[in-house]
């Protein structure tokens, strides 16, 4: 489930508030379980929509903690909040997608028919040499992770796929709030200047599924690619 925190009782671009409209956001997009489950169905946790509401989520959840790194906030508030993004960044990769609901049957009239003769059954697919097909992989988690190197300077850290190159869109926010963003293609880890705050704002596999410059560069054409 989501994680929230109460705000400081502060100007809206405190960090805290600015997490708690992330919170808001998401009980938009994230289904929570309702009614109670038959027994045929099985219990049924929270979902989301689909997976642009997911990387739209994680986007909003990337520019909160740019925020906080920019913000006045004591280091403890804004550690807390780091925290709570943390938390949910990690639920975010591991929530479902919402099934789709079928739509409701309509009872036609019967009409007798000659007998038709049975289908075989078609032959069963295996993939493993015992007869048993493999299990379903699991999401893979985030890749990336931003961290200050020294007040000039940030390093950009593939630090979950190893041996996967990964295709990230970094923004910088100017103290006089211009907001300007870069392509970056991360294998092991990168380093990016600037005394700015960096936010990560989209990542993804390089050439795995949809994940190719051209697409991504068509979703942020803003961008320095």
């Amino acid at each position: 489930m989501l994680v929230g925190v109460c705000p400081a009782a502060r100007a809206q671009e405190t960090c805290s508030a600015a997490f708690t409209q992330w919170v808001k956001l998401s009980e938009s997009h994230i289904s929570k379980p309702t009614g109670t489950p038959s027994a045929d169905q099985g219990s049924r946790g929270p979902c989301i929509a689909g997976e642009p509401q997911r990387q739209e989520l994680l986007r909003a959840l990337a520019s909160v903690r740019g925020r906080c790194e920019a913000s006045t906030e004591t280091a403890a508030e804004k550690e807390h909040v780091k925290m709570m993004i943390g938390i949910n960044e990690g639920f975010l990769g591991s929530v479902a997608l919402c099934p789709s609901e079928a739509p409701p049957k309509v009872k036609a009239e019967r009409v007798p028919t000659a007998p038709q003769p049975r289908p075989e059954a078609p032959p069963k697919v295996v993939t493993k040499a015992d007869g048993v097909p493999p299990a379903p992989q699991p999401r893979p988690r985030a890749c990336l992770h931003v961290a200050r190197q020294a007040v000039d300077r940030y390093a950009v850290i593939n630090a979950q796929c190893n041996g996967t190159t990964v295709l990230a869109v970094i923004e910088t926010q100017a103290p006089s709030g211009t907001i300007a963003c870069k392509a970056y293609a991360v294998e092991t880890r990168i380093a990016v200047p600037g005394k700015d705050p960096l936010t990560l704002n989209f990542e993804c596999a390089l050439d795995q599924r949809k994940c190719t410059k051209e697409r991504v560069a068509a979703m942020f054409p803003e961008c320095d690619w």
